[in-house]
């Protein structure tokens, strides 16, 4: 997946790829800097150069381009909690429930995937 991002520190002549996304708390402090910016974010997208530079930008500074095939995949746990794993890349919604399954079935406290949600 490549994505095109606004011209600010990041040179626009590079090609930049997701490599992966993220989630932090500003409430509990743990937010970081844009790299491209300068801007606190909580959520997180890490990107790649052609070169294998890696980069930390926030969703903000992402142009308005539909993700392609990635979905949050949301489970429930014996207690019955919600919770949403990890993004994952799937050519299907049933595919990404597929894989989030598979990963989750060795955990205590999985119960059953619940849906998957395209971004």
């Amino acid at each position: 997946m490549t994505k095109e991002i606004i011209q600010r520190a990041l040179p626009l002549t590079d090609t930049y790829k997701v490599h992966s996304f993220s989630y932090v708390s500003l409430i509990d402090g743990q937010g970081t800097c844009c790299e491209n910016c300068g801007k606190l974010i909580s959520n997180i997208v890490t990107l790649e150069n052609q070169k294998g530079e890696k980069f930390v930008v926030g969703n903000e500074n992402m142009s308005k381009q539909e993700y392609n095939n990635i979905y949050d995949v949301v489970y429930k746990t014996k207690s019955g909690r919600a919770m949403v794993a990890k993004r994952v890349e799937a050519k299907t919604a049933n595919a990404a429930k597929a894989k989030i399954k598979s990963q989750m079935r060795a955990s205590s406290s999985f119960d059953k995937v619940v849906m998957a949600i395209k971004l």
